[in-house]
Order: structure tokens, then C-alpha cells, then sequence
């Protein structure tokens, strides 16, 4: 079982105007990066496949959000990476 901590970094962090997430290469092929809010809803849903590094720059809100990761089979990889945004 992969566990999230161990499998992306995200930098910079806290971000004003973009982020970066970047996966430990080879583990898996394709995937669903989410990121949601405290409060559990999802603001943004983005597919992946055989990338290792993934700009974000969507125009989120100040607070902090959650990055979870949905493999292509399904199964969401064990715990959540903070992420937080000052504008």
C-alpha cells in the first residue's frame, strides 16, 4: 500500500500564484489528483497519466485544501497532503 506522504511533494507551500506536485516516478501510470477544501468539497479534479510533475495554477481561494490521489484502479492512496494558499 502506497502512502501519500511518501509518494508526492508539493512546493512552494504555502503558494500565491501556482504549485507544483511531483510524483515518485514509476509507481503509477495514471491517476486523479483532487484537492478539496476543509470542508470536503472537491475544487479541483485533475487526470493524469505518466506525468511525474504537474503545474497547478488554478485561482484558489486563501485557507487550506487537501491533495489526495486516485489511482486508475480506483483506490485512493493512504492519507492527504496539506496545501495552503495565501492570496
Amino acid at each position: 500500500e502506497l502512502d501519500l506522504d511518501n509518494f508526492i511533494k508539493v512546493y512552494p507551500n504555502p503558494y500565491t500564484n501556482y504549485t507544483t506536485i511531483a510524483l515518485s516516478g514509476g509507481l503509477i501510470n495514471s491517476a486523479i489528483i483532487i484537492i478539496s477544501s476543509l470542508d470536503g468539497k472537491t475544487v479541483l479534479q485533475r487526470s493524469i497519466k505518466n506525468e511525474t510533475v504537474i503545474r497547478i495554477d488554478t485561482e484558489l481561494s486563501s485557507g487550506l485544501y487537501f491533495i489526495r490521489l486516485l489511482t486508475d484502479k480506483n483506490e485512493m492512496i493512504k492519507g492527504a497532503k496539506k496545501l495552503v494558499v495565501l492570496r
